[in-house]
């Protein structure tokens, strides 16, 4: 079994304090906030460098200091399967309707794992989902 390896993604090193969490914002620059035991802590920016996100990737503040970033094992990406959750195309869908004994599978509108057409919850990610 391999070890994966996070690869940096920043020039910029970040001090970190303690009773603080690092994280990644949606607005691509790092970000802390404090912890349930840091009752004087506020959520703040930190650094200055803007990062570009890539889907399959996790993203997380080394001990370096640098934010760093680690492909995820069970990517949707890689398998193939959009990352947005929106509606998908009606004719992606027919396409990849697979009929087996009888019973027709069309993929899960979240996950994008085949399920049964009938079925109100996919197996595989527990979505609820209305019967086609």
């Amino acid at each position: 079994m391999g070890r994966r390896v996070a690869e940096r993604v920043s020039r910029e090193a970040i001090l970190r304090e303690e009773g603080y969490l690092y994280f990644l914002g949606k607005d691509g620059y790092l970000w802390r906030i404090p912890t349930k035991l840091n009752t004087t802590g506020t959520k703040a920016r930190v650094g200055t460098e803007r990062i570009v996100r890539e889907a399959d990737y996790m993203y997380f503040l080394g001990k370096d200091g640098f934010v760093s970033r680690a492909r995820m094992k069970n990517s949707a990406g890689r398998l193939g399967v959009p990352m947005s959750r929106g509606t998908p195309n009606p004719a992606e869908v027919r396409d990849r309707t697979v009929i087996i004994r009888e019973i027709v599978k069309v993929p899960c509108d979240y996950c994008g794992n085949l399920r049964e057409l009938t079925t109100r919850k996919c197996p595989n990610c527990g979505a609820s989902l209305k019967p086609r």
